[in-house]
């Protein structure tokens, strides 16, 4: 996906840190659900900060539509999670949509769940 995005700075991936369980799970349900985000700006995030993995540092966020078909991932921005302020507007990045089979979204999500539950 990174490439898709042109490069994602100096920023990772937002699950696999296995020092909080339950936030990582909290976190999955809403990439799971994706019905609403806990972000003020109603983004979802999948690469945050490094050193501290808060999407506050700046992270790459994006919108998720989903249907019984279909995920789709779009609008991604640069963006610290609070609503865009005129004076600071988040930066917006060029990328098409990415798209995902609704069937093998569920199986890369049911992957994911392992990986982060692993201990």
């Amino acid at each position: 996906m990174t490439e898709l995005l042109g490069g994602v700075g100096d920023n990772i991936g937002k699950f696999g840190w296995k020092t909080n369980f339950d936030f990582e799970n909290e976190e999955f349900s809403d990439f799971e659900l994706a019905n609403k985000s806990r972000m003020d700006n109603g983004l979802f995030s999948a690469y945050v900060c490094a050193e501290c993995g808060d999407e506050g540092c700046g992270a790459v966020m994006f919108r998720i539509e989903k249907n019984e078909s279909i995920v789709k991932w779009t609008d991604f921005v640069w963006s610290d999670g609070y609503p865009e302020s005129e004076d600071e507007p988040d930066d917006k990045i060029d990328t098409e949509p990415i798209i995902f089979d609704n069937k093998q979204y569920e199986i890369a999500l049911s992957e994911l769940k392992k990986l982060i539950n692993e201990k």
